[in-house]
């Protein structure tokens, strides 16, 4: 899986550079998109040196609009960095949800905290 996120980063760059990147809008699980970017990041980490947790509160919806494969690749790049700046510690990727944008009901607004410690 490690190589097709490769793969789909290139062409997301490729995109962005010819400004022909768009983003989708659908509905998709988000904690299955979390737990998936996680389990990435986790086949990678030294046994016992690091420790990965991450919180998703019960307010943070299950379902979301948006566009699952950039949050996934966003989500892995972060998490990738924090990996090769702890070489041992915590790692710590916690949703919030920020409540529903007035601009458009249907959408939520969300932010992810990473804490290396």
């Amino acid at each position: 899986k490690s190589l097709l996120n490769v793969l789909n980063d290139v062409l997301t760059f490729a995109k962005l550079e010819a400004s022909k990147l768009v983003l989708e809008s659908r509905w998709f699980d988000l904690r299955q998109c979390v737990e998936s970017a996680v389990a990435v990041l986790r086949g990678g980490l030294s046994e016992g040196a690091v420790e990965l947790v991450v919180e998703i509160p019960r307010s943070v919806p299950w379902s979301v609009l948006g566009d699952e494969t950039r949050l996934s690749q966003v989500l892995i790049n972060l998490l990738n960095n924090a990996k090769k700046f702890t070489k041992e510690g915590l790692i710590t990727l916690q949703l919030e949800h920020r409540g529903v944008d007035i601009m458009c009901a249907s959408s939520s607004r969300f932010s992810q905290t990473f804490r290396d410690g």
